[in-house]
């Protein structure tokens, strides 16, 4: 597992996670989940080929798909 891990991204501003192979549903451990409803910020300063960065937690054996704030909803799935 890795802390303050640097993933680069496209778009300045904040970030939330919007799938993630460590939920429980998935028998995973919940460290990296949408329910804690964390921001990762964007810092706009280059990074792998991208314009702008955020610094997450990466679990190992895990996937993690991150997407802007303001698109994401953590209860979605549970509204009828």
């Amino acid at each position: 597992s890795y802390t303050d891990y640097r993933v680069g991204c496209q778009k300045p501003g904040d970030y939330k996670i919007v799938l993630s192979s460590d939920e429980k549903v998935f028998g995973g451990w919940a460290n990296a989940t949408k329910d804690a409803d964390v921001t990762f910020p964007a810092r706009q300063e280059n990074h792998d080929n991208r314009p702008c960065w955020m610094q997450v937690y990466a679990p190992a054996r895990t996937v993690t798909v991150y997407a802007p704030a303001e698109f994401c909803d953590k209860d979605a799935e549970r509204k009828p």
